[in-house]
């Protein structure tokens, strides 16, 4: 197997706006504070999303199988019921097992994380395409379209946490209520 040339960081976060190198690469030369805003806030910003929507998918998707997998025991073991007592223990851990994993999904909102990272970082990519294309919100736009830009992208990622703050706000609020109950 060849050896692989190393990337240097800036190389690496170009490629994670796949597809519109051709638009940002020049802007090293032509307009340099615009290439480091979208290499080093909107790429290390879209990578961020990308990661955390991958690790809340795959959080996500293990728990509902282990909690399919625990929930379709109960009636199997319930079929031996009949049994001496170390079956119904055995029912009672599986049905404990399925509501702790329930309240795992509940409480840290794998789903919600996943699909709201992946909606950000795909937003800001349209984002970039439609300016890089001059299309969308930046087709006949008369004003500072780069001005215009920078606010479409900070208001995606800064959107994006406030929903977080929000979910997580929402979370602390109900296990608040739960405990004072």
């Amino acid at each position: 197997m060849a050896d692989e040339q190393q990337k240097s960081p800036a190389e690496e976060k170009r490629n994670l706006i796949r597809g519109l190198e051709t638009f940002i690469d020049p802007l090293e030369t032509t307009d340099p504070e615009l290439y480091h805003y979208l290499i080093d806030t909107v790429a290390d910003q879209m990578n961020y999303y990308r990661k955390s929507s991958g690790k809340n998918k795959k959080l996500y998707e293990r728990w509902i199988i282990a909690n399919i997998a625990v929930s379709a025991l109960i009636p199997v073991m319930a079929v031996f019921s009949n049994a001496p007592t170390p079956i119904t223990v055995i029912i009672a851990i599986l049905g404990t097992g399925s509501t702790a994993i329930s309240a795992v999904l509940a409480k840290f909102h794998y789903k919600d994380l996943w699909v709201s990272y992946r909606n950000t970082r795909e937003l800001l990519l349209r984002i970039l395409r439609c300016y890089f294309m001059d299309a969308g919100p930046f087709r006949n736009y008369e004003g500072d379209k780069k001005a215009k830009l920078v606010e479409m992208c900070e208001e995606a990622m800064s959107s994006e946490n406030s929903e977080w703050a929000s979910a997580m706000r929402k979370a602390s609020d109900s296990d608040e209520k739960k405990r004072t109950s």
